[in-house]
């Protein structure tokens, strides 16, 4: 570097070569950038040379100074590509010496760092034309640094005949990184306008359009080949019509707005429909305070709100005609808030309940329904709110002009925000229905009392008459087979066999007459014949029976009573033996507090939904879990059934007046 140096100790670094008689010469010109050091490559007269010796005598010291602190790495290659100097960056960086690179080859450097033939023919070429190169990119571990990106640039700075490289070597990794985050950025802000539903777009001061986003064009159907670099108001004439140029020059004049609602039509493709637009003021600064820096246009986010203005206008439709519903429904529809008051109602139940709309609104539930359900009509309330989904209850209502009437309401959560806010109810009059029940409740419990009868009949018949014939003709049997003296036994064995079967027809007979109306029923009592036929099931069946019935239970029930309780123990055995597959069974029988209890219980597979269910008979008893529930109900009391895998219980309960006893 020193003969680079004592070259450029003077103001300009002649660079001819020796001897030579040229008019004209080249030289270095070392000069400052705002602090920076820089060299130029000046060509001018030899006159003009020794004019300027004479006018600019730098020191030696201070230019030597100005190379040895350039930050970039300098060489100088002959023609040969040989390295005539090197600045002191350069052996800083790769940690060379002079001894290891000053006179040597630029290839034959130590490790071979250099030996790039793509790097040797650019500066063969150099050479050869003069022409140089920029930026041509390098990748070197450097030591103490790692991977770095070098940008290595050339320019002939000595002509013929003893030419002259000067090679510069920058480290541009922090540049390229820039440079690429740079790039990425733009990728991403690109990829983020082009693939959002709404549209985008930019424009300058000239109000020309810069950006024109996919969105843009799925909504005015106009592509960005007929708007990039037009100004908005010829690419759209409308939007002076329409005044909304004005929101463009908000825009430029530094004024976010927001323009609602904003028709559009696009005749090309027949379409029509509403927008709402976000203009913002785009400017020059990044990173400063908000609001700095010149604006250098306008942005603009297009959001199409077609749809929403459509389900607004079905919504107020939906509305108008749910009212229109909501008035002339011939059921009650009211709205309560959540304690109870009323809101709103609707003209059926102005006529249900006699009180007019002026009248019913904001009164409170409670003043309408009958005293003896308040309580389970606030019970009704709590299980509302414990409720998502819909309820049905029954309640009885005092109408104005005392009437009572029965209403079945269907109720329903109103939320809000994802809180209950109140309640929509529909009711609808059920006065007439559950008159018309209860009068079916009362037939059907005057059937079942006259099919007892029946059935008490019939079994008085085959007993006294039936049952006495086969009595008498097994005797007759008995009588002819004693008699017999037919040669071969064959009158015996015919004889024989026929008692067999009136013995079996006998058995028969006295079992369905048991079944259809135990004699020990009416003869001994409830408990009795509770006793006798759990043991007879229990030697038909096979199932082991567990059997509780105190032997101090004697005194007789009212009939309806006891009957009932006798067809639920026929129901509960035939099932067990019939579906429950339990080896076991357990039957009981106890009065407590003036209520008698039957308890039956198994240990089966549980009792199915559809057998739970069914309003249909076992064993041709008419009975059926519906009918058990029936004759329960009609004498006042209860039946609890609990089924499940372990087994089944089924447990009656009937009130008893203080004067019966077991």
């Amino acid at each position: 570097m020193n003969w680079l140096l004592n070259e450029a100790g003077k103001p300009e670094a002649n660079l001819s070569s020796p001897g030579s008689r040229s008019t004209s010469a080249e030289a270095l010109r070392f000069f400052q950038i705002h602090g920076a050091p820089g060299i130029r490559l000046v060509r001018y007269s030899m006159a003009s040379r020794a004019q300027a010796t004479e006018r600019v005598k730098e020191p030696a010291e201070y230019t030597r100074a100005i190379v040895e602190t350039a930050p970039e790495s300098l060489l100088v290659l002959d023609r040969d590509l040989r390295v005539k100097a090197a600045n002191l960056s350069f052996y800083k960086t790769f940690l060379a010496s002079p001894q290891e690179t000053e006179d040597r080859l630029l290839h034959d450097l130590p490790n071979g760092e250099w030996n790039i033939p793509e790097l040797r023919s650019l500066l063969e070429g150099t050479l050869e034309n003069g022409a140089g190169f920029e930026d041509f990119e390098v990748t070197r571990e450097l030591p103490g640094a790692g991977p770095r990106t070098l940008l290595l640039s050339a320019r002939l700075i000595r002509p013929e005949p003893d030419k002259l490289i000067l090679l510069t070597i920058e480290d541009g990794t922090e540049r390229q990184r820039a440079q690429e985050l740079l790039r990425r950025e733009k990728e991403f802000t690109e990829r983020l306008i082009n693939s959002t539903v709404d549209g985008i777009l930019a424009f300058d001061r000239q109000c020309r359009y810069t950006v024109w986003n996919p969105g843009m064009e799925r909504v005015f159907g106009v592509g960005k080949e007929k708007t990039i670099g037009r100004c908005a108001f010829e690419v759209f004439p409308f939007l002076k019509e329409t005044g909304e140029d004005k929101f463009f020059l908000d825009a430029l004049a530094g004024k976010s707005v927001v323009a609602k609602d904003i028709p559009y039509r696009v005749l090309e493709m027949g379409r029509e429909g509403f927008y709402e637009a976000y203009y913002s003021p785009v400017r020059d600064a990044c990173g400063g305070a908000e609001g700095a820096g010149a604006i250098i246009g306008g942005l603009a986010i297009i959001h199409d709100i077609t749809e929403r203005k459509r389900a607004e206008q079905a919504l107020q439709e939906s509305e108008e005609r749910y009212r229109e519903l909501f008035e002339n429904a011939s059921d009650l529809i009211y709205i309560a808030d959540l304690q109870g008051n009323i809101i709103d109602l609707n003209k059926a139940a102005e006529r249900i309940t006699g009180y007019c709309r002026a009248e019913a609104l904001g009164m409170n539930l409670a003043h309408i329904i009958a005293p003896d359900q308040m309580g389970r009509t606030a019970e009704m309330l709590g299980h509302k709110l414990a409720t998502s989904g819909q309820t049905t209850d029954e309640v009885d209502i005092v109408a104005k002009d005392g009437r009572r009437v029965a209403l079945e309401t269907s109720t329903r959560l109103i939320v809000s925000d994802g809180r209950p806010v109140a309640v929509q109810g529909m009711a609808r009059d059920i006065t007439e229905r559950r008159r018309s029940e209860n009068s079916l409740r009362e037939l059907s419990a005057r059937l079942m009392h006259a099919q007892d009868q029946e059935r008490r009949r019939i079994a008085r018949e085959l007993h006294d008459s039936t049952a006495q014939t086969l009595s008498a003709l097994a005797v007759n049997l008995a009588l002819l087979k004693q008699h017999a003296d037919e040669p071969g036994g064959r009158a015996f064995d015919l004889l024989a066999e026929s008692e067999a079967l009136v013995d079996e027809a006998s058995r028969e007979i006295r079992t369905v007459a048991q079944l259809l109306h135990p004699p020990q029923l009416e003869e001994a009592g409830l408990a009795a014949a509770v006793r006798g036929y759990s043991t007879s099931f229990a030697e038909r069946s096979g199932v082991d029976l567990d059997l509780d019935v105190p032997l101090a239970l004697t005194a007789r029930l009212p009939q309806d009573v006891e009957t009932a309780i006798f067809r639920i123990l026929q129901e509960g055995l035939t099932n067990i033996h019939r579906h429950s597959g339990s080896p076991t069974a357990g039957v009981r029988l106890a009065l407590e507090d003036s209520e008698v209890t039957l308890e039956v219980r198994d240990q089966g597979r549980g009792m199915p939904l559809e057998i739970l269910d069914t309003s249909g008979s076992i064993a041709g008893l008419g009975v059926g879990v519906a009918g058990m529930r029936e004759r329960v109900r009609q004498l006042g009391g209860r039946l609890e059934i609990a089924s499940g895998s372990t087994g089944t219980t089924v447990k009656a309960i009937l009130p008893v007046s203080d004067g019966h006893a077991l």
